[in-house]
Order: structure tokens, then sequence, then C-alpha cells
């Protein structure tokens, strides 16, 4: 883990390479950044932690929506049919990285054995508790 000043010494490095080092890997940083710090290994912890990560994503998310939108402003003047294709898989990337959140149910029938079935505090359902039905039925 890395100490706290090394942790700023490298941010401050990370962060004056601008946009060209959110996409460089952590043999890349060493090698640019190698009067702070050569050894790929501890960029490579910096990279992993947290608040780096989150960083990174969160500039190449906008990178990547203002690049898009780039492109879709300049898809008028466009014929090329490889940029409309490159518009359309950006969207795709862009729809795929929307978190979905909230609780995950997962549940499954077992059998009740016969022990079970014959306890007085056991109750034995005949349907889906958490199937929707319609008014029809």
């Amino acid at each position: 883990m890395l100490e706290q000043d090394q942790l700023n010494e490298l941010w401050i490095a990370f962060k004056e390479l601008g946009q060209a080092g959110i996409t460089m890997n952590h043999y890349e940083l060493a090698e640019s950044c190698g009067e702070v710090c050569n050894d790929p290994q501890v960029w490579k912890e910096f990279l992993m932690e947290q608040t780096v990560s989150d960083y990174i994503n969160s500039e190449f998310s906008i990178l990547q929506s203002t690049e898009l939108s780039k492109l879709i402003k300049d898809v008028s003047k466009s014929r090329s049919v490889g940029q409309a294709q490159l518009v359309n898989a950006l969207l795709k990337l862009k729809e795929d990285k929307k978190v979905k959140s909230g609780p995950a149910f997962i549940y499954t029938y077992i059998p009740l054995s016969y022990e079970q079935e014959e306890c007085t505090n056991v109750q034995k359902l005949d349907n889906d508790p958490f199937l929707k039905r319609s008014d029809n039925e």
C-alpha cells in the first residue's frame, strides 16, 4: 500500500500529464514520470487506488461524451459509413456504462422435508408470492 506522501507525489505527476495521463498504463507512467518514480509496480498500485480509479473513470467518461458530441455534430457533414458506425458504437458503450443499482433478490424452490411439513410453525405456499398477476385472473 502506498504511503500518503508518495501517493500525493504520484497524483501531482499524474495530473501534470493532463489528458495523456488518463490513457497511460503503469509502464508508460513509469517511463514518462521517471523523475518521480520509475517503478511500474508502484504506478500499478497507484492506478488501482479507488480514488485514482474513480477519477480516471470520471475523466474518461467526460472525454468520451465530449468526443461523441463532436462526432454527432459533424456526422451530418460526412458521408462516411465508418463515422456513423463509430457514433453508434460509442452510443452503445455509453448505454452499457449506466450503473444499474438496487437490491437483487434470488429465490428458489426447496422442497420441505417430512419433518418440516409436519411442523406447526411452517407455512407451505402453493404459489409464487413474487409473481405479478394481472387483474383479469
